[in-house]
């Protein structure tokens, strides 16, 4: 049997199905990752470097994807007490909240993240795409709230971040992270809120490890796993920087 200590604190190549498998029941504090959106090949309606792509294409991994038997994996994994934020597109969160219901996790909130740069839309038929979402939920329903929430005050507590789309240093050099990456400070932010120091975190699409990054930051232990080797890769080379970024 594999025991949590084998995965803490690793960047894990492989399809996160398959290696979740091996992790034991009840052992992770928070699940927060990012799965794909499904929107690959979805028209798109932007201008990037002055001409309009119509399409968008993230790669192989965001045909397909299937929310079922991942929330089954969270279900199992997650400790009594354990939560689990997912960021999502409008269509998937239904799906989400379908299949989530059916495993009896408790939904808490919807956080609506606000890019305060979106992208330009040329064809003028509908609105500028300004907004990605997190569900947040928790593994079972509680009576009172005896689970992990580190309560930052009224106004940091508000369900709505707003934050540029990822530029600069946090990109990295030449803008080489993953093209789906999400901003540390809200990554951190939700770690920050939903754990505690020495708590498991779990993120089983890992990216280019912004969730590893965060957690290393905040004195947590990570289990992070990507299937792709360029992004493991990537991942792996962050957490060795002096300055966490």
């Amino acid at each position: 049997m594999n025991y949590p200590e084998d995965f803490i604190n690793k960047v894990i190549q492989g399809d996160c199905l398959e290696v979740m498998k091996q992790i034991p029941d009840k052992c992770v504090d928070l699940v927060l990752t990012d799965p794909p959106y499904n929107i690959s090949g979805l028209s798109s309606g932007v201008v990037l470097h002055g001409r309009e792509v119509n399409t968008k294409d993230f790669g192989d991994w965001d045909y397909g994807f299937e929310v079922a038997p991942i929330v089954k994996e969270f279900k199992r994994i997650l400790k009594p007490k354990g939560q689990i934020y997912i960021f999502t597109s409008e269509a998937l969160f239904v799906q989400y909240r379908l299949e989530m219901e059916k495993s009896q996790f408790h939904f808490r909130n919807l956080i609506v993240w606000i890019k305060t740069n979106p992208l330009p839309k040329i064809r003028q038929v509908s609105w500028r795409n300004s907004t990605e979402y997190i569900l947040y939920a928790g593994k079972e329903k509680t009576e009172k709230c005896d689970y992990t929430f580190n309560w930052l005050g009224q106004q940091e507590m508000l369900n709505v971040f707003k934050t540029p789309i990822l530029g600069g240093e946090e990109r990295g050099k030449g803008g080489l992270y993953h093209p789906t990456q999400k901003p540390l400070s809200i990554v951190s932010k939700l770690i920050k809120v939903s754990s505690n120091e020495n708590d498991i975190i779990l993120d089983p699409f890992l990216g280019s490890g912004t969730t590893a990054v965060a957690a290393k930051q905040l004195k947590r232990n990570f289990i992070g796993i990507e299937i792709s080797k360029k992004y493991c890769k990537i991942a792996r080379d962050r957490l060795k920087q002096d300055i966490l970024l």
